[in-house]
């Protein structure tokens, strides 16, 4: 399954085009696009078009590649609860310049978490590093005895801007796959 958003009725249904096929995203309430997908996101071109169009929006076609992927992410090998304050250094390659990295800390007492225990930082690709500072580790949880353990899932979104005539912006935007490391915080 996978959902777009236009937030206006661009027509009946929008027809994507990957290197594995076509796929159609009918749409639904508030002109949200859904259609069945096998959660695979192969690189090479793609392209998306409206058919006739809609009331919001005349005919389009854009095109778009998405470039082969190899996102691989590490933690800083030397972190521990009794460190933290040096704050958790994050570290990835293989990502491509667009979009951004997500960091997403979550803190847990023997793998249950609690609703506002946990933070989420963004960082350009291209960085390659992001350090968690401490302040943000320690207002998530950090340093309390009520966790036992940190989870930490990494992922690159990239995007791509779209020409469509008659839309200021218009991005395609992939969720990457989620990669979570758990941490003993004793």
């Amino acid at each position: 399954m996978f959902e777009v958003s236009a937030r206006t009725d661009v027509g009946s249904q929008l027809n994507i085009g990957t290197p594995r096929g076509a796929l159609t995203a009918s749409r639904g309430k508030e002109n949200y696009y859904n259609g069945l997908f096998d959660g695979q996101i192969d690189a090479g071109r793609y392209t998306i078009d409206n058919g006739s169009g809609g009331p919001g929006g005349g005919s389009f076609r854009a095109q778009f590649s998405i470039a082969p992927e190899n996102f691989n992410w590490s933690l800083d090998p030397g972190f521990s609860s009794a460190n933290w304050p040096d704050g958790l250094t994050v570290s990835w390659s293989g990502a491509d310049r667009t979009g951004y990295v997500a960091i997403i800390g979550t803190y847990s007492l023997d793998g249950e978490t609690c609703g506002g225990c946990s933070f989420v930082c963004y960082e350009k690709p291209e960085k390659g590093k992001f350090t968690v500072p401490w302040r943000i580790l320690e207002k998530a949880g950090a340093g309390s005895t009520r966790f036992n353990q940190l989870g930490v899932t990494v992922m690159h979104r990239p995007s791509m801007r779209l020409s469509i005539p008659g839309f200021d912006v218009a991005e395609f935007v992939l969720d990457g796959p989620l990669q979570r490391k758990d941490l003993d915080w004793q």
